[in-house]
C-alpha cells in the first residue's frame, strides 16, 4: 500500500506539473488534489510501518522523482507570469542601478505624465533597450500596479538576471538551490529528532508546494530555509539566533510574527525560559526593526501574503489583499481594521498554542503548522503563497491531517465549484467552514488526547 500511495501520488503531479499535450490542463486541480490525497494516505501508512528494506529504496525514488520535476520546470521555464516577470525586472533594474519600488508599470512603459526625472528616464531607456523586459511589464494589470519583490530577494534576483540576462532560468535555478537547501535542513532535522528519513517526501513531493510556489518561481520559497534554520535553532534553545532568524522570514513575509511565541516557547518552566525569551524578543526586534526602516527608504512595501499587489486605490484585481471573511458583506466595514485584527488574532492565538506543556520538541512545528492552516481558514484567499512555507514542517509534523490542511485552499474551490448550498451560504464559504470545522475538530480531538497520555502529537 505505501508502495501505490507513492507512485500515484508522483503519477498525479507528473500529469499536473508536465501536462503532455495539454491534455490535462483543465484537470490541474483536480489532479493535484488527488496527489495530496495520496500523499496523505502515505503518511497515513508510513507512521505505523516499521523498519523495513523497502523504505530507503521509496525514499530514493521519491527523490529523484521530485529533482526531476523540479530540473523539468527549470528546463522548460520560458515566459514567465506576470508576477515573475515584475520580479525579474526588478533584478535588472538594480543591476542598472535603479529603484524598483519608485515607479509604476505603466510609468515605466511611458505612461502618465511623469517626465524630466533623471531616474525614471533611465528606467524607460532600459525598458526601450530590451523587448523582452516591455513584455514583461505589458502583462501587468492594472498598469498603475507597483512591484511587490520582497527586498530580501532582490540579491538573489540581481544574481540570477547576472547570469542569464532577460531570462528566468537563472531565478529557477536559485529556487531549486533553496528547495535543496531546505531538504538538506529537514534531514537534519529529522535525524536530531530520531525520525524516519521517509517523512521528507511530504515536503519533496507535494503538489501545492510544486505547483503553487516552484511552478510560477514564487520568491516565498526563500522562506522555506529561514523557517527551518529558526526552528532548529529554538529546538537548540538559542532563543536570540531564533528571533534574528525569524526576523529576516517576517520581512519576507509580515505575517510570520506570529510564530513567535511558539518559536520561543522552551521544553518545559525552568527558571531561564522567560530570560531566553527576552533575549529573542531583543534580537528579533534589532533585526526587523533595521531592515524595514531600510525597507521605508527605498519605498519597498511590507509584505502579508506574497503575490502581485496593487497599490493606491482598492480594485478587484488586487491580488495580495488580507480581508477577514466577510460572510455576504455583513462585516465589509471592518475592512480598514484588517492588519490589526490579523496582527492581534493571530499573535493571540499563538500564545494559546504555546501555553501547553510540550511533550516533544516536534511540538513546535505542529503547532506551527495549525497556526498556518488557522490564517489561511480566515483568509479569503484560496491559497496565499506566503503560508504555504509551513508545507516544509510537514515532514517534522507526520501528521495526515496537516497533509490535508496544506492543500486547504485547493479542497475550498474544488467543493465551491459543486455549487452546494446550506441556510443561504455561499458555496465557497460554505465549503471553507465545513473544511475548517473537519480539519479543526480532527487536529484538536488529537491535540486533547496527547496532552491527556503525555504523548508526542501526530
Amino acid at each position: 500500500m505505501l508502495w501505490l500511495t507513492l507512485v500515484f501520488a508522483v503519477f498525479a503531479v507528473i500529469l499536473a506539473v508536465i501536462d503532455p499535450w495539454k491534455a490535462f490542463t483543465e484537470l490541474t486541480g483536480l489532479l493535484c488534489l488527488s496527489s495530496l490525497l495520496f500523499l496523505m494516505a502515505f503518511a497515513f501508512l508510513r507512521r505505523g510501518t516499521l523498519s523495513c528494506a523497502p523504505l530507503p529504496v521509496m525514499l530514493w525514488i521519491g527523490l529523484g522523482f521530485g529533482l526531476t520535476l523540479r530540473a523539468f520546470i527549470l528546463w522548460a521555464a520560458e515566459a514567465p507570469s506576470p508576477g515573475l516577470g515584475f520580479d525579474l525586472f526588478s533584478g535588472q533594474a538594480v543591476l542598472s542601478g535603479l529603484n524598483p519600488y519608485a515607479y509604476s508599470a505603466d510609468e515605466l512603459l511611458g505612461g502618465g505624465l511623469r517626465v524630466g526625472e533623471a531616474a525614471l528616464e533611465d528606467g524607460r531607456a532600459l525598458i526601450a533597450g530590451s523587448p523582452t523586459l516591455e513584455a514583461w511589464l505589458q502583462q501587468i494589470s492594472p498598469a498603475q500596479t507597483h512591484t511587490d519583490t520582497p527586498m530580501l530577494a532582490l540579491p538573489l534576483l540581481v544574481l540570477a538576471q547576472s547570469l542569464t540576462p532577460d531570462q528566468s532560468l537563472g531565478w529557477f535555478a536559485v529556487l531549486l538551490s533553496s528547495d535543496l537547501l531546505t531538504l538538506g535542513l529537514l534531514f537534519l532535522l529529522l535525524r536530531r529528532l530520531r525520525y524516519a528519513q521517509g517523512w521528507v517526501l511530504l515536503f519533496w513531493l507535494n503538489p501545492i508546494w510544486l505547483t503553487a510556489l516552484f511552478l510560477p518561481g514564487a520568491p516565498m520559497i526563500l522562506i522555506g530555509p529561514l523557517l527551518l534554520l529558526a526552528l532548529w535553532a529554538s529546538i537548540s534553545e538559542r532563543s536570540a539566533l531564533t528571533g534574528m532568524l525569524l526576523a529576516l522570514a517576517a520581512t519576507l513575509n509580515f505575517w510570520l510574527i506570529a510564530l513567535l511565541p511558539l518559536l520561543l516557547r522552551s521544553a518545559g518552566r525552568r527558571p531561564l525560559a522567560w530570560r531566553r525569551a527576552a533575549y529573542g524578543l531583543v534580537g528579533f526586534v534589532l533585526v526587523a526593526g533595521l531592515l524595514w526602516i531600510v525597507q521605508a527608504l527605498f519605498g519597498a512595501p511590507l509584505h502579508w501574503f506574497g503575490g502581485l499587489t496593487a497599490m493606491g486605490e482598492d480594485s478587484g484585481t488586487q491580488i495580495g489583499r488580507l480581508f477577514i471573511i466577510d460572510a455576504s458583506g455583513l462585516v465589509s466595514g471592518l475592512a480598514r481594521l484588517a492588519t490589526p485584527f490579523w496582527l492581534l488574532a493571530l499573535a493571540g492565538l499563538a500564545v494559546l498554542l504555546a501555553w501547553p506543556p510540550l511533550p516533544d520538541q516536534a511540538q513546535r512545528a505542529l503547532r506551527l503548522s495549525f497556526l498556518g492552516f488557522m490564517a489561511l481558514f480566515l483568509s479569503t484567499q484560496d491559497q496565499p503563497q506566503a503560508l504555504l512555507a509551513l508545507i516544509v514542517v510537514l515532514p517534522l509534523t507526520r501528521s495526515p491531517v496537516l497533509v490535508l490542511a496544506s492543500g486547504f485552499g485547493l479542497l475550498v474551490r474544488v467543493l465551491a465549484e459543486l455549487n452546494l448550498s446550506f441556510a443561504g451560504l455561499d458555496p465557497s464559504l460554505l465549503a471553507r467552514l465545513s473544511l475548517g470545522i473537519v480539519i479543526g475538530v480532527l487536529f484538536g480531538a488529537t491535540w486533547v488526547a496527547s496532552i491527556r497520555r503525555n504523548q508526542a502529537l501526530e
